[in-house]
């Protein structure tokens, strides 16, 4: 008798909706007492019970607050493409050429000035220490990359002026920029 009791119980609430004592009572009046105190406990208690629901999405400051938490929380930066942005797309963010930005990439690039690690970290949207972290710690390549790589650019770093003078991708007027930026930086050092 209890087996079958309990099969009942568990059918009645198990059906989905909140179970109702007079539907229950009329279709199994021989369990009444035990489907009555079952049904005034779920109604009570569990019935109550907030249902789950999803959370709401992030508006879009959160979004890059979070982003911007979850990154100083996260290992240093390993590359300067994160979030899927291509070299050609952090290139025209920083109003550099393709090639310079490739330099940056592989951190070939000394003398770095303080207005490239500010546009790196508006761009990339990550802390400037970060950024200059990026640039201070060495790159981990693999023993197949450093084979593949052609000798002559082992070690080799050019400076940021010198990489602007030799840009095949800039034009001219995104390098008089560049180089009067860093003419003021000199001249007020």
């Amino acid at each position: 008798m209890k087996q079958e009791e309990h099969r009942i119980i568990a059918h009645v609430i198990g059906e989905g909706v909140a179970p109702s004592l007079a539907d229950s009572l009329a279709r199994y009046p021989e369990h009444s007492e035990s489907l009555a105190d079952t049904i005034a406990y779920y109604q009570t208690f569990e019935q109550s019970l907030p249902t789950e629901t999803a959370p709401e999405p992030l508006s879009s400051l959160s979004q890059r607050a979070f982003r911007r938490a979850l990154s100083r929380v996260s290992g240093p930066l390993t590359s300067l493409l994160i979030d899927g942005i291509t070299v050609e797309q952090l290139a025209k963010r920083l109003d550099l050429g393709v090639d310079v930005v490739i330099w940056l990439e592989r951190r070939q690039v000394e003398d770095l000035p303080a207005l490239l690690y500010q546009r790196l970290a508006q761009a990339l949207q990550q802390p400037p220490e970060r950024i200059r972290v990026f640039f201070t710690t060495p790159e981990r390549q693999s023993i197949r990359q450093q084979v593949a790589e052609r000798a002559e650019s082992y070690g080799i770093k050019k400076t940021f002026r010198a990489l602007l003078q030799a840009s095949q991708t800039m034009t001219s007027a995104q390098k008089a920029w560049w180089l009067a930026r860093l003419e003021e930086v000199e001249s007020d050092t």
